[in-house]
């Protein structure tokens, strides 16, 4: 069935309660990484690939040096292929779990103001395409979530127009549509799952386009597309 989008909720007209003076912390997180973790991929005819993990850790550098060169402060979850936990393949999801718990320890640890997830979406649809971005209604500060979430859609869905490529505007959307457990439905990122140590602030989940998508691969093979989306994430910041 196709996900109902989440519903927007009532906005103050000053949605983001501002804490502190500038520099603003940004924790990005560069989705997946590692040996175990690839995410998305793609193969083409010539045998190349394009792997979800290499392509999040890259949109994610290109993003800090703008914010930095900006004037904000950054924390990275990750620089390199690399996890921050130990990976059990008897145990996969504890593992993710572990690892994703290890990521919100260390962006709740530098204080951040909001946290971005970058991720790209694959599907065994090939036909599926377009740009989406998701957050958690259900926080406290949920409406400053939705105005991040908003901000990031609408500046990414520019940014790639920017480069001649038309996306699909899949909408902005509650990350319950990742969870996958009833119980517990938001994503372990965002939500307050039993057990689980929650983020402290504002975030989303960016899927800029699919990298299962013929199409959307070949533009993200382009350096310009991917300076671009990074600039689309650091305007939605903005």
């Amino acid at each position: 069935p196709t996900p109902v989008p989440a519903p927007v909720p009532t906005l103050s007209p000053t949605p983001v309660q501002i804490r502190h003076a500038p520099p603003y912390t940004v924790a990005i997180d560069a989705g997946h990484g590692g040996p175990y973790y690839f995410g998305a991929a793609h193969s083409f005819p010539d045998g190349s690939h394009l792997i979800e993990k290499d392509l999040n850790l890259d949109i994610a550098l290109r993003l800090e040096a703008l914010l930095k060169g900006a004037g904000y402060s950054t924390v990275l979850t990750r620089r390199g292929d690399d996890t921050l936990t130990a990976f059990d393949p008897a145990q996969y999801r504890a593992s993710q779990r572990a690892e994703l718990q290890a990521r919100v320890d260390l962006v709740n640890a530098a204080a951040a103001d909001i946290l971005v997830s970058v991720h790209f979406n694959g599907s065994d649809d090939p036909g599926q395409g377009g740009t989406e971005v998701y957050y958690n209604p259900d926080r406290s500060f949920g409406p400053a979530s939705y105005a991040l979430a908003s901000s990031v859609h609408d500046a990414l869905l520019a940014a790639i127009r920017g480069v001649g490529y038309e996306p699909r505007d899949r909408g902005v959307r509650n990350d319950a549509e990742v969870g996958g457990d009833p119980a517990q439905p938001h994503s372990f990122l965002l939500g307050t799952d039993e057990g689980f140590r929650a983020s402290l602030m504002p975030g989303i989940i960016g899927e800029a386009l699919f990298v299962s998508n013929e199409a959307e691969a070949a533009l993200l093979m382009r350096d310009e597309a991917r300076q671009a989306i990074a600039a689309g994430y650091k305007s939605g910041i903005d």
